[in-house]
Formats: C-alpha cells, sequence, structure tokens
C-alpha cells in the first residue's frame, strides 16, 4: 500500500511540476514560443522594467532565443525552462540591444548550457549581436550590473556578470542563415537610437512573425528611454502603414495587440506636436513639463505616479532633443 501511495505521490509532484513549467510558456504559432515567467526570478520592485519576455524559436537542429533577460537567475532560470521544454537542443542567443534588461542572462544561459567556466567563455561565440551592440557591450556592461543593482537590489543580480557577444552582426540588415540554415527565413533589421544607441528587430515572412524587441509597448505612456523620439515615431509610422502587415507582433511584452502600434504612434507624435506649440509660444522646460503633465493628467485620471514620471521624462528629452534641432 505505501509503495502505491508513493508512486502516485511521485506521478502527482511530476504532473505538478510540468504544469507549473508550461505555464510559463505561450505558444505564438507554429516553432514560435515566448517564455513570460522572468518576474517569478525577480524583486516585485523590478518586475514592471526588468522582467521582458523572450522569443524561442525552434529549428530543426537549433533554437534561436531572443535576449536573455536581466539578470543571471533570470538568465538561469529561462535556460533551464528552454532545456526542459526542448531537450538537449543548442541554442542561439540574439541580443536585441545595449540594455541590461535585454542581455544580462547571457551568463546564466552560458551556466546553464555549459560544464565549466572556460566553456561559458566560449558560449559567447553562440550569442548573437549588432557590431555596435557587442562593442557597448564589452565598454560598459561591468557598470550595467552596479546600475541593476542599484535599482533591484543587489541580492538580485547575485552572480550577474557580462558576456559580450561574439558572433557580430555587421550591416545594417541580414538573416541569421550564416549561423544555422535554419535560420536563413528570419531576417533581421539594426535600426539605430531606438531606445538605445542599436536595436535589433527581426522577421519571419512564411510564419507572419514580427519581433519587434521592446520598441512598441503595450502601455498607455511608452517610454522613449534614450531614444531619439524622430526616429521612434518613424519607426512606429512605418508600423502603422505597413501594406503587407505580419500576422504576430511579438515584443518583449509578449504578442501584442495591433492597436498599440497606433496607440504609441499618437503618444510620440501627439508629445512632439504639444511641445512644438509650447516652445513657440515661448513657454520653458518646466512649464511645458507641468503642463504635459497636467494634460495627461485629465485625460487618464487613474494615472499611477510611475506613469506620470516615465511621461515627464519623455517631455523633457523630446524637449531638449527638438532644442538642439532647432538652434
Amino acid at each position: 500500500m505505501k509503495r502505491i501511495l508513493s508512486a502516485l505521490l511521485a506521478l502527482f509532484l511530476v504532473h505538478t511540476t510540468a504544469s507549473a513549467s508550461e505555464e510559463c510558456w505561450q505558444t505564438v504559432t507554429t516553432n514560435v514560443f515566448l517564455w513570460h515567467c522572468a518576474a517569478e526570478h525577480l524583486p516585485a520592485k523590478g518586475a514592471e522594467d526588468f522582467a521582458l519576455q523572450l522569443m524561442v524559436v525552434k529549428g530543426k537542429k537549433s533554437l534561436l532565443v531572443f535576449d536573455s533577460g536581466s539578470t543571471a537567475k533570470v538568465g538561469e532560470a529561462a535556460a533551464k525552462a528552454i532545456r526542459d521544454k526542448f531537450g538537449a537542443t543548442p541554442v542561439w542567443i540574439v541580443d536585441g540591444q545595449p540594455r541590461p534588461e535585454h542581455v544580462m542572462g547571457n551568463i546564466g544561459f552560458a551556466r546553464v548550457y555549459t560544464a565549466n567556466q572556460a566553456d561559458q567563455k566560449d558560449f559567447a561565440n553562440r550569442i548573437l549581436a549588432g557590431k555596435q551592440t557587442a562593442d557597448l557591450m564589452g565598454d560598459r556592461c561591468t557598470r550595467c550590473v552596479e546600475i541593476v543593482g542599484e535599482q533591484i537590489g543587489k541580492e538580485a543580480v547575485a552572480g550577474t556578470e557580462p558576456l559580450k557577444p561574439l558572433g557580430v552582426l555587421t550591416g545594417k540588415s541580414g538573416h541569421f542563415g550564416y549561423y544555422d540554415s535554419d535560420w536563413v527565413r528570419w531576417k533581421y533589421q539594426l535600426l539605430p537610437q531606438l531606445q538605445s544607441e542599436q536595436a535589433l528587430v527581426a522577421r519571419n515572412a512564411d510564419l507572419g512573425v514580427f519581433w519587434v524587441n521592446s520598441l512598441i509597448q503595450p502601455r498607455r505612456v511608452p517610454n522613449l528611454l534614450d531614444g531619439d523620439f524622430l526616429k521612434q515615431i518613424a519607426f512606429l509610422g512605418k508600423q502603422v502603414y505597413d501594406k503587407t502587415p505580419p500576422v504576430y507582433y511579438v515584443s518583449s511584452y509578449g504578442v501584442l495587440n495591433p492597436d498599440w502600434i497606433k496607440r504609441n504612434f499618437d503618444y510620440f507624435s501627439g508629445l512632439q506636436e504639444q511641445i512644438y506649440i509650447a516652445m513657440e509660444r515661448g513657454d520653458n522646460e518646466v512649464e511645458i513639463i507641468d503642463e504635459l503633465t497636467k494634460s495627461l493628467k485629465e485625460k487618464h485620471p487613474d494615472l499611477t505616479d510611475k506613469e506620470v514620471e516615465v511621461h515627464q521624462l519623455n517631455v523633457q528629452r523630446i524637449f531638449h532633443q527638438m532644442e538642439d534641432s532647432n538652434f
């Protein structure tokens, strides 16, 4: 009787673990998946900005993983989940842009997919990124760990260290077929000054999938971050007026309703117009920030403190960029 109960308990535990593991996955379309459990491996205060989703594409011989997570712990958790789901299939990592929330999980993947520290360095050859992204990661990612630690706590970034990509993508566009013939149909484009110095987007016309990085956000107050607002508006406008849109817009925040493209576009283009009018009127920076904050609160009375903060930073950045161009 004890043996039967033990066996039933073991089956229950296996089923429960498998179910919990599957809850972290969303199937987008054939062989395209999203892992969305980064928040479980981050403190609550870091979840909103640092818990990005990873897109995983299954090929015949390998997996293509877009982004690696924001910390070593997130990267390790994602890598283990991927290995549990797909077995020992080799992985290629694509680092989407030189921001810590996208790439600091590289070392976590290396630890899961290699046997020792020496092999971890070799794993960098399986991490792909635009040349500018790779160079910037080499120059500043040690400081990135400190910055993230200051924002979400040192314990959250314990074990995190930079791992610079050695699979360098050159030119403005291309495909991933050089690394694996499965990936010829995945075309990438390297875009300057969108959220950071360089952002990678990728598209597979056969599958109808467009991975837009974090450049389109399902938020009523999208974050410009360190991007150029004119380039951001141009990128969004191109998607708004795309006559052959993809079936799936996949982002670092999940599969997007296409309505978010227009909403992001309207938000940034609207800010541009309002700031221009205020500058022509002679308003200074502080007056413009106050005025545009007030108008947004009137439109959305339930704005959170975080949304107000992001909005004010957006206004400040756009003001300075417009001020520089008008000089």
